[in-house]
């Protein structure tokens, strides 16, 4: 857990963190799996859940924003 909370903390590549051996080829193949994808679908559920809200949202919201710049 903590090997994917680094990763996730500084974006560095798997292969770069300090020596963790088979770890690596154990997430690359969660990851490969999508198990990642199912823990974050999961805890998005629970979280929903315990706030009163229904498990999956009903609406989003999309954001964008120009910035001028000098040429």
């Amino acid at each position: 857990m903590d090997a994917i909370l680094y990763v996730d903390r500084t974006g560095i590549p798997a292969p770069r963190l300090p020596t963790l051996g088979h770890h690596l080829r154990l997430l690359a193949a969660w990851r490969d799996e999508g198990v990642f994808i199912r823990i974050n679908g999961l805890l998005r559920h629970l979280a929903r859940t315990a706030e009163g809200c229904t498990p999956e949202p009903s609406a989003c919201i999309i954001d964008a924003q120009s910035v001028k710049t000098s040429t």
